[in-house]
């Protein structure tokens, strides 16, 4: 009846039910955060390729240090300096 009944109100009064709940320490409804499986599935796979680029990350770096490929690794920290000065307007932390 209440699933009924919310969903004939127009937005943003339209609420779903199973993500409604009273704060009993704020004192007031609140709307909860989607945690529908496919935003979990979503979220955990983004984690996933995150820990996986750094992990090829990290691979590659041994690889060129292992074969001692000095140019490659001057080029890579040219293009993470390159980066760092971009994101901080080239200061340094």
């Amino acid at each position: 009846m209440i699933s009924r009944m919310l969903n004939d109100l127009p937005k943003p009064y339209h609420y779903d039910p199973e993500l409604l709940a009273f704060n009993f320490f704020k004192r007031k409804w609140q709307q909860l955060p989607d945690v529908s499986e496919e935003t979990l599935r979503e979220r955990y796979f983004q984690e996933f390729l995150t820990e996986l680029t750094v992990e090829s990350i990290e691979l590659y770096i041994e690889k060129l240090v292992d074969t001692e490929d000095v140019d490659s690794l001057f080029d890579l920290f040219q293009c993470l300096k390159d980066a760092l000065e971009q994101v901080t307007g080239g200061t340094s932390p």
